[in-house]
């Protein structure tokens, strides 16, 4: 009613007819991608109960620190078993 001439109409017609054959044309084809290369390290663990028992399981005991402590103050030998790292550290 605003234009006598139908151009308005004309103009909304046009848009209607581009959007409608847009959307009837075909998706584009989806290109693969790569997965990414995994990490070397392993993966952190969370914590929790079963995580704890098995860190406690396979963890260092006190007898293991015991024996991986050097004693400085004793010098038994130069040739002894201290000299090939096969002592028992601060247990005996």
């Amino acid at each position: 009613q605003s234009e006598p001439s139908g151009a308005g109409g004309q103009r909304l017609r046009l848009d209607l007819d581009e959007k409608i054959a847009k959307w009837q044309e075909p998706d584009k084809a989806r290109t693969k991608k790569a997965l990414p290369t995994p990490d070397d390290r392993p993966s952190k663990r969370r914590g929790g109960k079963r995580a704890r028992k098995y860190k406690e399981k396979f963890g260092m005991t006190e007898t293991r620190k015991e024996v991986n402590r050097r004693t400085f103050a004793d010098c038994i030998g130069e040739y002894g078993d201290d000299a090939m790292g096969s002592d028992m550290g601060m247990l005996g």
